[in-house]
């Protein structure tokens, strides 16, 4: 057939670029004159409004300003959006925690997670016939990983539940609890594989999955103290607060290194495609038996340094200054008025005090321009991991030795890796796709039984 037969779609449901019309009415919401968004606030054909922001930056400022969350962020930010390259540097400002969060003095951490453990195994929520799928039963010796936050795409929700029944199946004293309401189609994924999973009577009692919003502070005070290990194997993350609030409560990170990730010690992997599930999932896997492979004594030596890291509000504070400093001198070479900020009596005290040293670093990618207020406590010597015999895609992370190294191997041995995984490497709307499936088919079924 005549391929003009067909018909054809406007350009404008082609792509998300503004026509004049909308770019008009956009104005209209803003209160603006559309000059002021077509000349600012447009970036490749779309709105941004990042762009009017940076764009007043580098006219007032030459550029010295800006700032992300966290150091790593900042210069992966750099490299990956496109709206900062113009920028001379984007600066690292790790955030604060404040102490309020953290847990009140208890007993031991030994002592503190066997009460923990023992309030999660006796809450209704995680007895059979609790809210959600599955259960965990009381297990002598028992190792609990944890994932706690929404089920997106971002946060790599996909690749737990894909190497979730390998990690059951191959290590037995493993128990595993997923909390959170799906939030996208990576969401819906995971909530139908871990359902199954939970579902099956072959690892009845050690897995637990609740797709909803759960407080899960109603289970006991202090009952993240019940965990081992918390998953973040985040496609991107901005500075991420899971892993001190889990650092804090002795329970450790295991996850990617990307973002702010890496502030506290923990098990974690360097990768280098973090949209491809096959590397993941083979680095992922590493991290988990490497967790697993920790002796007692090293699991509570780590989980001991990671409730000592502090990330003081007046670090961050006087971070803030050194940035508000290189601000103002480099604004004052472009010509900018920086005499309100002297004006503010607040500021004024600031400034007026004397500079404060640099905080050690907590263990993480040494990347760029990075202003950073992890810092370790005056606590016992430093343990030293001595465990770490393969650290070529993995590595424990702890106050006195990170290992972040890119990820390597045979070839022969990734190659028999990737056949143990349940999904191959497929598109994002693959997986959309699939999950749509999915869902109709357990309609359609439900559907026919109930005729």
């Amino acid at each position: 057939r005549d391929l003009h037969s067909f018909p054809t779609r406007r350009s404008s449901d082609l792509s998300q670029q503004l026509k004049n019309k909308q770019r008009r009415r956009l104005a209209e919401i803003l209160d603006l004159p559309q000059i002021l968004v077509d000349t600012h606030m447009m970036a490749e054909g779309g709105f941004n409004m990042l762009q009017a922001g940076l764009k007043y930056v580098t006219l007032t400022q030459r550029g010295f300003g800006v700032c992300a969350v966290s150091g790593t962020y900042a210069e992966e930010s750099k490299i990956k959006h496109r709206v900062l390259w113009p920028l001379p540097e984007v600066m690292g400002l790790d955030n604060p925690m404040l102490e309020n969060e953290r847990p009140k003095p208890g007993p031991p951490l030994v002592e503190r997670k066997r009460i923990a453990k023992e309030a999660l195994y006796a809450h209704p929520d995680f007895k059979p016939g609790g809210q959600g799928y599955g259960h965990l039963q009381p297990m002598p010796g028992a190792r609990i990983f944890v994932f706690l936050g929404r089920w997106v795409k971002q946060k790599g929700m996909d690749y737990i539940a894909d190497i979730a029944e390998w990690m059951v199946q191959t290590h037995t004293n493993l128990q595993l609890a997923v909390i959170g309401p799906p939030g996208d189609s990576f969401g819906t994924y995971t909530m139908l594989k871990l359902q199954t999973l939970a579902q099956n009577r072959r690892y009845s009692g050690r897995v637990k999955v609740l797709p909803l919003f759960y407080n899960i502070g109603q289970v006991h005070p202090d009952v993240k103290f019940a965990f081992d290990f918390c998953f973040m194997p985040s496609r991107d993350e901005p500075f991420g607060y899971v892993d001190i609030e889990f650092g804090w409560f002795g329970s450790l990170t295991l996850g990617a290194v990307t973002g702010g990730l890496g502030k506290v010690p923990g098990i974690y992997f360097l990768p280098s495609n973090v949209n491809s599930s096959i590397h993941i999932c083979h680095l992922f896997k590493r991290a988990v038996e490497k967790a697993m492979g920790l002796s007692e004594r090293a699991l509570v030596a780590i989980a001991e340094e990671a409730t000592r890291y502090a990330f003081p509000v007046e670090s961050w504070q006087a971070s803030l200054l050194e940035l508000y400093r290189l601000a103002c001198s480099s604004g004052d070479a472009a010509g900018t008025d920086c005499s309100f900020l002297e004006a503010e009596p607040g500021i004024r005290e600031l400034f007026a005090r004397l500079p404060v040293p640099a905080l050690p670093r907590a263990p993480r990618r040494d990347l760029g321009a990075h202003v950073g207020v992890g810092m370790l406590e005056s606590g016992p010597v430093p343990f030293s991991v001595d465990t770490m015999d393969d650290t070529c895609s993995v590595g424990v992370a702890s106050a006195s030795l990170s290992f972040s190294v890119e990820p390597g191997g045979e070839r022969h041995q990734e190659e028999m890796e990737i056949r143990e995984f349940i999904r191959p490497e497929v598109a994002d709307s693959s997986i959309h796709d699939d999950v749509e499936r999915l869902v109709r088919d357990r309609k359609s079924t439900r559907l026919n039984s109930s005729h």
